[in-house]
């Protein structure tokens, strides 16, 4: 699946896909005032290629989740 994000990246480039609330929130009038744009803003990380940075980013994710949950098993039970 992470091999693949960079192709799901380019089809909704491709297609002009929008985050839906993004649609929402034009259409109300409602201007972007986001004061933290996050690790990895857009699912990417800036100053790399789009595809690439989707790549990465994906990676770094599931690594973060996988960590968590391997710490969770290994925990002792209270």
């Amino acid at each position: 699946m992470i091999l693949l994000s960079p192709v799901f990246a380019y089809l909704a480039e491709l297609v002009h896909y929008a985050e839906p609330l993004e649609n929402v929130a034009e259409e109300m009038g409602l201007h972007d005032t986001q004061t933290y744009t996050g690790i990895f803003p857009d699912y990417t990380i800036p100053g790399l290629n789009d595809y690439l940075g989707t790549l990465i980013s994906g990676a770094i994710g599931v690594a973060i989740f996988l960590s968590v949950a391997m710490m969770r098993r290994h925990a002792p039970a209270n």
